[in-house]
Protein backbone atom coordinates (compact mmCIF):
# COMPACT_ATOMS: atom_id res chain seq x y z
CA UNK A 1 0.00 0.00 0.00
CA UNK A 2 3.13 2.50 1.15
CA UNK A 3 4.65 1.95 -2.25
CA UNK A 4 1.28 2.41 -4.50
CA UNK A 5 1.05 5.88 -2.61
CA UNK A 6 4.86 6.44 -3.21
CA UNK A 7 4.55 5.51 -7.07
CA UNK A 8 1.15 8.00 -6.82
CA UNK A 9 3.15 10.87 -5.55
CA UNK A 10 5.80 10.57 -7.80
CA UNK A 11 3.89 10.30 -10.62
CA UNK A 12 1.66 13.62 -9.61
CA UNK A 13 5.37 15.52 -9.35
CA UNK A 14 6.79 14.41 -12.58
CA UNK A 15 3.67 15.42 -14.24
CA UNK A 16 3.00 18.59 -12.51
CA UNK A 17 7.05 19.36 -14.13
CA UNK A 18 6.11 17.89 -17.06
CA UNK A 19 3.49 20.27 -17.46
CA UNK A 20 6.05 23.24 -16.23
CA UNK A 21 8.28 22.55 -19.28
CA UNK A 22 5.56 22.76 -21.74
CA UNK A 23 3.98 26.31 -20.07
CA UNK A 24 7.34 27.83 -20.27
CA UNK A 25 8.26 26.64 -23.84
CA UNK A 26 4.94 27.55 -24.96
CA UNK A 27 5.33 30.79 -23.15
CA UNK A 28 8.32 31.80 -25.34
CA UNK A 29 6.63 31.90 -28.71
CA UNK A 30 7.48 34.72 -30.77
CA UNK A 31 5.34 37.41 -32.21
CA UNK A 32 5.55 41.08 -32.77
CA UNK A 33 2.30 41.75 -31.10
CA UNK A 34 0.80 41.03 -27.84
CA UNK A 35 -2.66 39.50 -27.77
CA UNK A 36 -3.92 39.74 -23.92
CA UNK A 37 -7.25 38.48 -23.08
CA UNK A 38 -9.67 39.85 -20.59
CA UNK A 39 -12.21 37.49 -20.02
CA UNK A 40 -15.35 36.86 -17.02
CA UNK A 41 -15.49 39.15 -14.09
CA UNK A 42 -12.73 41.56 -13.79
CA UNK A 43 -11.59 41.57 -10.22
CA UNK A 44 -7.97 43.43 -8.75
CA UNK A 45 -6.60 40.26 -7.38
CA UNK A 46 -7.55 36.42 -6.59
CA UNK A 47 -7.31 32.92 -7.83
CA UNK A 48 -7.71 33.52 -10.75
CA UNK A 49 -10.32 30.70 -11.83
CA UNK A 50 -11.17 30.27 -15.43
CA UNK A 51 -14.35 32.57 -14.62
CA UNK A 52 -12.34 35.95 -13.35
CA UNK A 53 -9.44 38.33 -14.50
CA UNK A 54 -7.45 40.05 -12.25
CA UNK A 55 -6.30 43.50 -12.77
CA UNK A 56 -2.73 42.37 -10.91
CA UNK A 57 -2.64 39.64 -13.57
CA UNK A 58 -3.41 41.90 -16.78
CA UNK A 59 -0.65 44.79 -15.41
CA UNK A 60 1.84 42.09 -15.66
CA UNK A 61 1.38 41.02 -18.73
CA UNK A 62 1.08 44.84 -20.29
CA UNK A 63 4.68 45.62 -18.13
CA UNK A 64 6.37 42.52 -20.19
CA UNK A 65 4.57 43.45 -23.72
CA UNK A 66 5.73 47.03 -22.93
CA UNK A 67 9.43 46.06 -22.12
CA UNK A 68 9.74 43.57 -25.19
CA UNK A 69 11.09 45.68 -28.34
CA UNK A 70 10.05 42.84 -30.62
CA UNK A 71 6.13 44.02 -29.45
CA UNK A 72 4.87 46.30 -31.64
CA UNK A 73 1.51 46.73 -30.50
CA UNK A 74 -1.29 45.35 -27.89
CA UNK A 75 -4.51 43.84 -28.60
CA UNK A 76 -6.38 43.19 -25.81
CA UNK A 77 -9.63 40.55 -26.46
CA UNK A 78 -12.28 41.60 -23.96
CA UNK A 79 -15.11 39.10 -23.41
CA UNK A 80 -16.36 40.42 -20.08
CA UNK A 81 -19.45 41.78 -18.40
CA UNK A 82 -17.99 43.97 -15.98
CA UNK A 83 -16.21 43.67 -12.78
CA UNK A 84 -15.10 45.89 -9.65
CA UNK A 85 -14.80 49.36 -10.46
CA UNK A 86 -10.91 49.75 -9.10
CA UNK A 87 -9.91 46.62 -11.09
CA UNK A 88 -11.20 48.27 -14.43
CA UNK A 89 -9.41 51.21 -13.18
CA UNK A 90 -6.37 50.05 -12.72
CA UNK A 91 -6.70 48.67 -16.19
CA UNK A 92 -7.62 51.55 -18.07
CA UNK A 93 -5.30 53.89 -16.49
CA UNK A 94 -2.18 51.79 -16.91
CA UNK A 95 -3.95 51.35 -21.26
CA UNK A 96 -3.88 55.06 -21.25
CA UNK A 97 0.06 55.00 -20.91
CA UNK A 98 0.94 52.59 -23.37
CA UNK A 99 3.15 54.22 -25.71
CA UNK A 100 2.52 51.21 -28.42
CA UNK A 101 -0.79 51.31 -30.27
CA UNK A 102 -3.41 49.18 -28.68
CA UNK A 103 -6.38 47.98 -29.86
CA UNK A 104 -9.36 46.29 -28.90
CA UNK A 105 -11.68 43.57 -29.68
CA UNK A 106 -14.74 43.08 -28.17
CA UNK A 107 -16.30 39.39 -28.75
CA UNK A 108 -19.39 38.40 -27.26
CA UNK A 109 -19.62 40.97 -24.30
CA UNK A 110 -17.08 44.24 -23.55
CA UNK A 111 -19.49 45.89 -20.92
CA UNK A 112 -19.21 48.28 -17.77
CA UNK A 113 -15.56 47.93 -16.86
CA UNK A 114 -14.92 45.63 -19.35
CA UNK A 115 -16.14 48.94 -21.97
CA UNK A 116 -14.44 51.38 -20.01
CA UNK A 117 -10.97 49.28 -20.30
CA UNK A 118 -11.63 49.21 -24.16
CA UNK A 119 -12.46 52.80 -24.37
CA UNK A 120 -9.07 53.47 -22.93
CA UNK A 121 -7.46 51.87 -26.42
CA UNK A 122 -6.74 53.26 -29.50
CA UNK A 123 -8.85 51.46 -31.34
CA UNK A 124 -12.34 49.49 -30.62
CA UNK A 125 -13.78 46.85 -33.01
CA UNK A 126 -16.65 44.42 -31.69
CA UNK A 127 -19.11 42.15 -33.85
CA UNK A 128 -22.52 43.62 -34.98
CA UNK A 129 -24.08 41.44 -32.21
CA UNK A 130 -21.80 41.70 -29.44
CA UNK A 131 -23.17 43.78 -26.40
CA UNK A 132 -20.98 46.82 -25.17
CA UNK A 133 -21.43 49.75 -23.40
CA UNK A 134 -23.49 49.83 -19.97
CA UNK A 135 -21.80 52.94 -18.87
CA UNK A 136 -22.59 53.29 -15.32
CA UNK A 137 -22.15 51.91 -12.11
CA UNK A 138 -23.92 49.42 -10.03
CA UNK A 139 -23.97 48.17 -6.02
CA UNK A 140 -27.36 46.02 -5.45
CA UNK A 141 -27.80 43.31 -2.78
CA UNK A 142 -30.11 41.12 -1.29
CA UNK A 143 -31.98 42.17 1.55
CA UNK A 144 -32.92 39.51 4.05
CA UNK A 145 -34.91 41.57 7.30
CA UNK A 146 -38.32 40.52 6.05
CA UNK A 147 -37.14 37.25 6.12
CA UNK A 148 -35.99 37.30 10.41
CA UNK A 149 -39.08 38.96 10.60
CA UNK A 150 -41.49 36.22 9.07
CA UNK A 151 -39.61 33.67 11.17
CA UNK A 152 -39.26 35.72 14.49
CA UNK A 153 -35.53 35.91 14.01
CA UNK A 154 -34.18 38.91 15.35
CA UNK A 155 -31.06 40.62 14.23
CA UNK A 156 -28.84 42.49 17.55
CA UNK A 157 -27.05 45.55 16.28
CA UNK A 158 -24.06 45.92 17.86
CA UNK A 159 -22.03 48.56 16.46
CA UNK A 160 -19.21 51.53 17.66
CA UNK A 161 -20.57 53.86 15.41
CA UNK A 162 -23.34 54.62 12.81
CA UNK A 163 -22.75 53.76 9.62
CA UNK A 164 -20.26 50.57 10.71
CA UNK A 165 -23.01 48.18 9.75
CA UNK A 166 -24.31 50.12 6.20
CA UNK A 167 -25.53 47.62 3.99
CA UNK A 168 -25.68 44.69 6.06
CA UNK A 169 -28.31 42.39 4.74
CA UNK A 170 -29.69 41.76 7.81
CA UNK A 171 -31.61 44.94 8.01
CA UNK A 172 -32.93 47.46 6.09
CA UNK A 173 -31.40 50.73 4.98
CA UNK A 174 -32.15 54.04 6.60
CA UNK A 175 -32.95 56.62 4.16
CA UNK A 176 -29.47 58.45 4.66
CA UNK A 177 -27.63 55.30 4.18
CA UNK A 178 -29.42 54.78 1.21
CA UNK A 179 -28.63 58.42 -0.18
CA UNK A 180 -24.87 57.93 1.47
CA UNK A 181 -24.52 54.87 -1.06
CA UNK A 182 -26.18 56.25 -3.54
CA UNK A 183 -23.87 59.58 -3.57
CA UNK A 184 -20.97 57.18 -3.29
CA UNK A 185 -22.39 55.74 -7.15
CA UNK A 186 -22.56 58.48 -8.47
CA UNK A 187 -18.85 59.48 -7.77
CA UNK A 188 -18.04 56.02 -9.32
CA UNK A 189 -20.54 56.74 -12.45
CA UNK A 190 -19.11 60.18 -12.95
CA UNK A 191 -15.67 58.75 -13.07
CA UNK A 192 -16.29 56.00 -15.85
CA UNK A 193 -18.71 58.62 -17.83
CA UNK A 194 -15.73 61.01 -17.66
CA UNK A 195 -12.96 58.40 -18.48
CA UNK A 196 -14.97 57.50 -21.79
CA UNK A 197 -15.48 60.93 -22.64
CA UNK A 198 -12.45 61.80 -22.70
CA UNK A 199 -10.74 58.94 -24.24
CA UNK A 200 -13.87 58.81 -26.91
CA UNK A 201 -14.12 62.24 -27.90
CA UNK A 202 -18.40 61.83 -26.79
CA UNK A 203 -19.63 64.14 -24.70
CA UNK A 204 -20.67 64.15 -21.28
CA UNK A 205 -24.30 64.99 -21.56
CA UNK A 206 -24.91 62.19 -24.60
CA UNK A 207 -23.11 59.68 -22.48
CA UNK A 208 -25.64 60.76 -19.69
CA UNK A 209 -28.56 59.75 -21.68
CA UNK A 210 -27.80 56.53 -22.72
CA UNK A 211 -29.20 55.87 -19.09
CA UNK A 212 -26.39 52.74 -18.61
CA UNK A 213 -27.37 50.86 -20.91
CA UNK A 214 -26.10 48.14 -23.12
CA UNK A 215 -26.09 47.97 -26.70
CA UNK A 216 -25.77 45.32 -30.05
CA UNK A 217 -22.20 46.42 -31.88
CA UNK A 218 -24.57 48.01 -34.93
CA UNK A 219 -26.07 50.51 -32.44
CA UNK A 220 -22.40 51.09 -30.88
CA UNK A 221 -20.67 52.39 -33.90
CA UNK A 222 -23.62 54.53 -34.82
CA UNK A 223 -23.30 55.55 -30.84
CA UNK A 224 -19.29 55.96 -31.22
CA UNK A 225 -18.88 53.51 -28.67
CA UNK A 226 -16.62 51.69 -31.57
CA UNK A 227 -14.52 52.13 -34.38
CA UNK A 228 -15.29 48.97 -36.55
CA UNK A 229 -17.19 45.99 -36.74
CA UNK A 230 -14.85 42.52 -37.06
CA UNK A 231 -13.04 40.21 -34.46
CA UNK A 232 -9.30 39.07 -34.08
CA UNK A 233 -8.51 38.43 -37.34
CA UNK A 234 -9.79 42.18 -38.30
CA UNK A 235 -7.31 43.82 -35.70
CA UNK A 236 -4.67 41.79 -37.31
CA UNK A 237 -5.44 43.67 -40.68
CA UNK A 238 -6.23 46.61 -38.88
CA UNK A 239 -2.31 46.31 -37.96
CA UNK A 240 -1.00 45.02 -40.45
CA UNK A 241 -2.24 48.04 -42.51
CA UNK A 242 -0.88 50.49 -40.02
CA UNK A 243 1.91 49.21 -39.08
CA UNK A 244 2.95 48.14 -43.13
CA UNK A 245 4.04 44.75 -41.60
CA UNK A 246 3.51 41.38 -40.95
CA UNK A 247 1.47 40.61 -37.64
CA UNK A 248 1.84 37.67 -35.78
CA UNK A 249 0.18 37.43 -31.90
CA UNK A 250 1.96 36.46 -28.78
CA UNK A 251 -1.05 35.15 -26.75
CA UNK A 252 -0.41 35.48 -23.22
CA UNK A 253 -2.20 33.41 -21.33
CA UNK A 254 -1.87 31.27 -17.73
CA UNK A 255 0.36 28.47 -17.06
CA UNK A 256 -1.62 25.96 -16.44
CA UNK A 257 0.42 23.38 -14.01
CA UNK A 258 -1.70 19.89 -13.53
CA UNK A 259 -2.63 21.25 -9.98
CA UNK A 260 -3.85 24.01 -11.32
CA UNK A 261 -6.11 22.30 -13.95
CA UNK A 262 -7.56 20.38 -11.19
CA UNK A 263 -8.45 23.97 -8.54
CA UNK A 264 -9.71 25.27 -11.58
CA UNK A 265 -11.91 22.39 -12.57
CA UNK A 266 -13.16 22.50 -8.91
CA UNK A 267 -13.78 26.39 -9.26
CA UNK A 268 -16.01 26.34 -12.21
CA UNK A 269 -17.81 23.10 -10.85
CA UNK A 270 -18.53 25.18 -7.38
CA UNK A 271 -19.25 28.09 -9.04
CA UNK A 272 -22.13 26.68 -11.63
CA UNK A 273 -23.35 24.89 -9.15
Amino acid sequence: MKNKISYIIIFLVGLWLLTSVFANFFSAVSGNVALIPVKGIIITEGDNYQMSTTSEEILRWIDHAEENPNIKAIVFEINSPGGGALAGKEIATRIEKIEKPTVAVIRDMGASAGYLIAASTDHIIADELSLTGSIAAVASYLEFSGFLEKYNITYERLVSAEYKDMGNPLKKLSDKERQMLKSQLDLVHAYFVNTVAENRNLSIEFLNSLGGSFFLGMQAKEYGLIDSFGNVDSAKKYLEDNLNTTIEFHTYSRKKHFFNLISNSLNDFSVNL
